[in-house]
């Protein structure tokens, strides 16, 4: 789970815009959301709202 945490929040750090976490998630939410909730939230928000299966399969995508 860390490594998916430190990957999204890097992600959203630099605008990576390509990534998981605005596509499936970020680009959806409220600018009310988005200015005041912390990147260290969102990212928490995002891998809580995964199914398990997703999150599965991202931990094996992204183990490098």
């Amino acid at each position: 789970m860390n490594k998916l945490y430190g990957l999204y929040l890097k992600d959203l750090d630099q605008k990576n815009y390509q990534s998981l976490i605005y596509t499936l998630f970020v680009n959806d939410k409220s600018k009310n959301y988005l200015d005041n909730t912390s990147n260290n939230q969102i990212v928490k928000d995002f891998i809580a709202g995964m199914t398990d299966d997703f999150f599965i399969l991202q931990i094996k995508k992204n183990n490098t």
